[in-house]
């Protein structure tokens, strides 16, 4: 192997499709020199198939021609909201252009991934032994519909992040909470925890949604043993150093279960958090439907940010 192999490392850049515009916010982002190894775009097959199939698959066309140009290698991922398995098994079959004696320098555009496919793509980049960097992009909306979900299907730990429970110690469910408080509130039916932390995102990506974020929490807050607290939505290391001073005093002696439910920036730091503490449990509450017809319009800010390791 020659010197060169070695050190250069191997650039992947991983988009996702969805039935959000905003997914295309990454395009042109990128220096216009940039060039990548390889280039995959992930999108779920459900959405594919569904009622906003042919806004998914004109996004998921557009984001194939911007890997195009960035790539030569450039590939489709078709996963799964629905199937947990199935949606581990094709990012892993989409991550194995890297090889393995070359370093990964990744960039994530995080925008429209769900949260749990977002995690299980990171989380394998940074188990791979590979010396991962991984970028982050995210691009906010500026608007979020009435609704984001309806309704649940179940609720799993996120593939690769099953905590440990110890039957001695009483279980704290930690949620940084967003626009779907029914998701949040069966979340707690379902862990049945001794307490609830539910946080709100402030500063939020945009300064409305800090009012409403406050408001969807309050049938929540009526609840016995639920606090509040607030973490930074705009930052994964402003977010990882907040659940870094709650909840490090109580790792010890409670059992932490994270669910990660407001920005992926912040879901992001849920995954790195608990990647440092393998004892906490990261949970999904898996919706009914998704508001693919308004779930969110325009893109605002966009944020750009190394992974903390």
């Amino acid at each position: 192997m020659s010197q060169g192999a070695q050190e250069r490392p191997f650039r992947l850049v991983m988009l996702s499709a969805s039935y959000e515009d905003r997914c295309r916010a990454i395009i042109g982002t990128l220096p216009d020199s940039y060039r990548a190894d390889a280039v995959r775009v992930y999108f779920n097959h459900e959405f594919l198939v569904g009622a906003a199939k042919d806004k998914v698959a004109s996004n998921l066309a557009e984001l194939l021609n911007y890997g195009n140009a960035l790539s030569e290698n450039v590939e489709r991922v078709e996963g799964s909201w629905l199937d947990a398995t199935r949606q581990l098994s094709a990012i892993r079959g989409g991550l194995s252009c890297i090889p393995d004696d070359r370093c990964v320098e990744a960039v994530v555009d995080a925008t429209t991934f769900t949260r749990e496919s977002l995690i299980v793509t990171c989380g394998l980049l940074r188990h791979s032994g590979r010396d991962p960097r991984i970028k982050t992009t995210y691009s906010a909306a500026l608007r979020h519909g009435d609704w984001l979900s309806k309704h649940f299907r179940t609720v799993r730990n996120i593939m690769g992040y099953p905590g440990m429970q110890r039957p001695a110690l009483r279980t704290t469910l930690v949620i940084l909470s967003g626009f779907e408080p029914e998701r949040a509130t069966h979340l707690i039916d379902e862990h049945e925890p001794a307490r609830v932390l539910l946080g709100y995102g402030n500063p939020p990506t945009v300064p409305a949604f800090l009012e409403r974020n406050k408001s969807e929490q309050t049938l929540i807050l009526a609840r016995q043993n639920v606090s509040q607290f607030e973490f930074p939505a705009t930052s994964i290391q402003a977010c990882l150093d907040t659940l870094e001073a709650v909840l490090g005093p109580s790792l010890e002696s409670e059992n932490i279960i994270l669910a990660p439910m407001n920005t992926k920036l912040s879901s992001l730091a849920c995954m790195v958090f608990a990647d440092r503490h393998s004892q906490v449990q990261l949970t999904y509450c898996v919706p009914g439907e998704y508001n693919v017809s308004d779930y969110s319009t325009g893109a605002g800010l966009q944020y750009s940010e190394i992974l903390p390791e």
